[in-house]
């Protein structure tokens, strides 16, 4: 039993070594190009395009979320906090539209180069939603997927 979870373990390890790998360059080029200080959180999202995000402090102590493509060496988009609407406006966005009855998760990513919030949810039936909005402004919807 003991070989079978050493072996099992190894080869987790083995399989997470290149996401961990390209997590942490993601890490480091928003450090550089955010003039990071402090990085709070690292998420993936995965859409049409594939992007970590980091959710970070400055050098000049501003809260910031760094985009950073996995798909494109050199696109990294850098917004300020308070450039957008909170993962708590978001919510209510979502709850005074469609009215869910358990939120699952909420997540930052972005598609054809716009930030965008995407709250997956499910409604009174037990169905999967997700509904995906602008970043910047919250009020344009740019995805709804409903009833999976």
């Amino acid at each position: 039993m003991v070989v079978i979870i050493g072996f099992s373990a190894k080869v987790y390890i083995k399989a997470m070594e290149p996401i961990n790998q390209a997590e942490k360059v993601a890490k480091e080029k928003a450090e550089n190009e955010a003039n990071l200080q402090t990085v709070k959180r690292v998420t993936l999202y995965n859409g049409n395009e594939t992007y970590y995000i980091i959710d970070g402090i400055t050098q000049e102590d501003e809260e910031v979320y760094v985009w950073v493509s996995a798909d494109s060496e050199d696109e990294v988009i850098i917004k300020n906090k308070e450039d957008g609407i909170s993962k708590e406006e978001a919510i209510e966005k979502v709850k005074n539209k469609k009215n869910p009855n358990d939120i699952i998760s909420v997540n930052l990513g972005m598609e054809k180069s716009i930030p965008l919030w995407e709250i997956s949810y499910k409604t009174g039936e037990g169905l999967l939603n997700y509904y995906v909005i602008d970043y910047e402004t919250g009020n344009e919807e740019l995805k709804i997927l409903e009833n999976l």
